[in-house]
C-alpha cells in the first residue's frame, strides 16, 4: 500500500504541514514517479520547489506529458493538464525562455482552442462577427471532413480564464517579437471560436481587436486585414478605436472599394463622426471636392465645435476646388479656403510649425511663392509639436524640400542646394 501514489501525496503534505520541506519534496517526487499524470502533486512540489529557489527544477517538474489513452476523453484529466500547462508557461515567461514558453504556451492553445486547418475553415472566421456564427460554420465544415471534435476546455473547466487569456495575450507578444507572424495569425484565429475565452465579453471583444493587429503586421494579408476591419466597424460602430483601424485597413487595400462600403454604412449611422470623416477623406482622394467639402462642413455643424482637423480638411478641398481648371469664382474659393486655413490656425493654438507648414503648402499650391516662402521660413524656426519624438513630428525636412523647390523655380540653385545641404541631407 505505501506504494500508491495517494499515499505519498498524503505524507508529502503531511510534511509540508510540518515545515520539513526536503523531505515533502521528496515524497512528491515520489509521488509524480508513480503517477505522472497527478496536477494536483506536481503544482504542490512546483511549489516547494520555488520555496527553495530551484526554478529549473520547478520548471521541469512540469513538464508536459501525454494523457493516457483512457483519460483522453476525460475532462478532469485535461483541466489538470492544462493547469500544469498554464503554470509551467507562467514560470517560462518569467525566466525569459521565450522559446520554451512558446511551445508550452501552444500545447495550452490546443486545450482551448478548435484547431484551423484549412483555406475555408480560416476564411470562414472572418465571414461571420459572432462566437456563434462561427462555431456553427465551424462544426459543419468539421463535418465535411470528418473530423472528430475533441473535448476543448470550456469556463466551467474551473480553469481561470483571465490567467489563460494573459498567457495567450504573452503568446502573442512572443510570436511577434521572434517574427514568427503565420503562427501569431494562426493562433489569433483559432482564438476567436475558443469556448473559454469567448465566455467574457470584454475578452471576446479584445480578441478581435488583436486578430486584426496579427494581420495587419503582414503586408501579405490585406485581404484578411480589411475582412477583419469592416467585421470590426460593423461590430463595434460606437467604437472610434474601430474605426482607426478601419482606416489603417483602407490604406493598405489597393482598390477603392471601401468607397461604397462607407456610403452603405452611411445610412445605417447617418450621425457617425468617424464615417462621415472617412467618406470625406474617400471624396477627397478621389477628387471629388464639394462632396468632400459637404461631408467636412455638416460634421463641423454636428460636432457645434472648432475641431482642427475638420478645419483643415475644409480649407484643403476649397483650395483644390480653386486649383481646378473649370472653376467659376476661383478668387471666392481662394478667399474662402484661406479664411477655413484661418480658423485651424487658430484652434490649433496659433502659429506653430504645423500650422505655419501647412498655410504655407496651400499658399504654395495656390500659387503665392512669396506668401507661402515667408510661412515656411517662420516654421522652419519652430520646435515640433511633440519634442520627444522628432523623428516622427518634427516637419523641417519637408519644409526645407519646399522651400528648395521655390527657389529652384526662381532659378536660385545656390539657396536651394544650401537650404537641402543644412536640413535634408543625413
Amino acid at each position: 500500500n505505501y506504494a500508491l501514489a495517494a499515499v505519498w501525496l498524503r505524507y508529502g503534505e503531511c510534511l509540508h504541514q510540518f515545515g520539513r520541506m526536503s523531505e515533502a519534496t521528496r515524497a512528491y517526487e515520489r509521488t509524480c514517479q508513480l503517477a505522472p499524470g497527478h496536477a494536483q502533486a506536481r503544482l504542490a512540489l512546483c511549489q516547494l520547489l520555488l520555496a527553495q529557489g530551484l526554478t529549473d527544477r520547478a520548471i521541469a517538474c512540469l513538464e508536459p506529458s501525454p494523457l493516457p489513452k483512457e483519460e483522453e476523453d476525460d475532462s478532469c484529466a485535461a483541466q489538470d493538464a492544462a493547469s500544469v500547462l498554464l503554470r509551467r508557461a507562467q514560470l517560462l515567461r518569467q525566466a525569459g525562455r521565450r522559446e520554451a514558453f512558446i511551445e508550452t504556451a501552444l500545447l495550452l492553445h490546443e486545450a482551448h482552442c478548435p484547431p484551423i486547418r484549412t483555406a475555408v475553415e480560416y476564411a470562414a472566421m472572418y465571414s461571420n462577427s459572432t462566437y456563434r456564427g462561427r462555431t456553427e460554420l465551424l462544426r459543419e465544415l468539421y463535418q465535411q471532413r470528418n473530423f472528430l471534435r475533441l473535448n476543448w476546455l470550456t469556463a466551467d473547466s474551473g480553469v481561470s480564464v483571465d490567467e489563460v487569456y494573459n498567457c495567450f495575450r504573452e503568446l502573442c507578444l512572443s510570436l511577434l517579437e521572434s517574427n514568427r507572424l503565420g503562427e501569431l495569425q494562426q493562433v489569433a484565429t483559432e482564438a476567436l471560436v475558443s469556448p473559454l475565452l469567448n465566455r467574457e465579453p470584454s475578452i471576446a471583444k479584445e480578441l478581435d481587436f488583436l486578430s486584426f493587429h496579427a494581420h495587419y503586421r503582414d503586408p501579405g494579408q490585406e485581404e484578411h486585414t480589411f475582412a477583419l476591419a469592416r467585421l470590426l466597424v460593423l461590430k463595434y460602430s460606437d467604437h472610434n478605436r474601430a474605426w482607426n483601424l478601419f482606416g489603417l485597413a483602407m490604406n493598405l487595400s489597393p482598390v477603392m472599394r471601401q468607397n461604397r462600403f462607407c456610403l452603405r454604412l452611411l445610412y445605417k449611422y447617418p450621425d457617425s463622426v468617424p464615417l462621415g470623416l472617412l467618406n470625406g477623406h474617400n471624396a477627397l482622394v478621389s477628387g471629388t471636392y464639394k462632396h468632400a467639402l459637404a461631408e467636412y462642413v455638416q460634421l463641423l455643424g454636428q460636432l457645434g465645435e472648432e475641431e482642427p482637423l475638420l478645419l483643415l480638411c475644409a480649407g484643403l478641398s476649397l483650395v483644390h476646388m480653386g486649383c481646378q481648371k473649370f472653376s467659376a469664382r476661383r478668387h471666392w474659393l481662394m478667399a474662402q479656403a484661406m479664411g477655413f486655413l484661418g480658423r485651424y490656425t487658430t484652434a490649433r493654438g496659433g502659429h506653430c510649425q504645423e500650422t505655419l507648414f501647412n498655410v504655407g503648402r496651400a499658399l504654395h499650391q495656390l500659387g503665392f511663392p512669396h506668401l507661402a516662402l515667408n510661412m515656411y521660413q517662420r516654421a522652419l524656426v519652430q520646435p515640433s509639436a511633440v519634442p520627444s519624438m522628432p523623428e516622427v513630428f518634427d516637419l523641417r525636412c519637408e519644409i526645407a524640400f519646399n522651400m528648395s523647390l521655390l527657389y529652384l523655380s526662381s532659378g536660385n540653385t545656390e539657396l536651394a542646394s544650401s537650404i537641402i545641404a543644412q536640413h535634408c541631407i543625413i
